[in-house]
């Protein structure tokens, strides 16, 4: 409770400082335009062997040891962490992924502390 007391806004240059913090969490917010929407996933390239079979039409034929086998390029849909979610249209390209909000959001709230407990007054 007494850490919390101290963190508290109570001068005129601490208040000042919170009311930038704010306002630049709430740009950031915009900026990072969370309203339209997230990529969630991602397409990862793969090479598929398949048994060689007379309905292999694309693709090429390898022999592994005295057995052939039928070579296909695909797509696999993989989801990604939540740090690497990204905006769909976000101010600027860094922005974008949820990692780097944070990052910057976490410097913010840094930025902030310290500010108050530099500007706090001392009795």
């Amino acid at each position: 409770m007494v850490i919390l007391n101290q963190l508290l806004p109570k001068s005129l240059k601490q208040k000042n400082g919170f009311f930038v913090a704010v306002t630049a969490a709430l740009v950031l917010i915009a900026l990072h335009n969370p309203f339209s929407g997230y990529i969630t996933t991602q397409e990862v390239p793969f090479l598929e062997v398949l048994p060689l079979s007379p309905f292999c039409d694309e693709g090429w034929r390898v022999e592994m040891g005295g057995i052939e086998y039928f070579c296909q390029n695909g797509r696999q849909v993989s989801k990604m962490p939540f740090v690497e979610w990204r905006t769909v249209h976000a101010a600027f390209p860094w922005l974008s992924k949820v990692g780097s909000m944070l990052s910057v959001f976490l410097a913010i709230v840094t930025g902030t502390v310290l500010w108050i407990l530099l500007y706090r007054e001392e009795k």
